[in-house]
């Protein structure tokens, strides 16, 4: 059961992130700048920007977790990387969703973090991956050993 725990919690935050960008996104929609002559948000170079940023980061983490459960999936030997490849999974789907999620705060704007605001909540509730077991410090310190040889 826990080589499935780990990409597991990795879909689920990468699953909040998603949500908060594509929350981010309607509201650069249809949120309006006056610097923009009335137009919205979304006309704003900035705002391009972050969001292709949170898309690339969410793609490719996105396929790291695809890549790793089909390889359990299919019962492939991971060998001797298999824990490293399981707290990577986690560790870097928990890091872009918190990246992600920062950057759709900063695409919705102050009023983002209204307690009314869905966006503020998944703000706080992303924060929480890096404290699942494994924490991130006892992920870096596994793969560095690893790495180093020292495991």
């Amino acid at each position: 059961m826990f080589p499935w725990v780990l990409p597991a919690l990795g879909n689920i935050y990468a699953g909040i992130a998603r949500r908060a960008l594509d929350l981010a996104i309607a509201s650069a929609t249809s949120r309006s700048a006056l610097s923009l002559d009335g137009e919205t948000v979304a006309h704003k170079p900035f705002t391009q920007y972050h969001v292709a940023e949170a898309e690339l980061a969410l793609e490719a983490v996105t396929g790291a977790l695809d890549d790793l459960t089909k390889s359990l999936t299919a019962g492939e030997d991971l060998g001797d990387r298999a824990l490293l490849r399981l707290f990577a999974a986690k560790e870097n789907s928990t890091r872009v969703a918190r990246q992600v999620t920062d950057l759709a705060l900063e695409i919705a704007g102050a009023g983002a973090l209204h307690r009314r605001n869905e966006l503020e909540r998944l703000y706080r509730d992303v924060r929480a991956g890096s404290f699942h077991p494994p924490n991130s410090d006892a992920v870096r310190a596994f793969i560095g050993a690893y790495a180093l040889g020292l495991s």
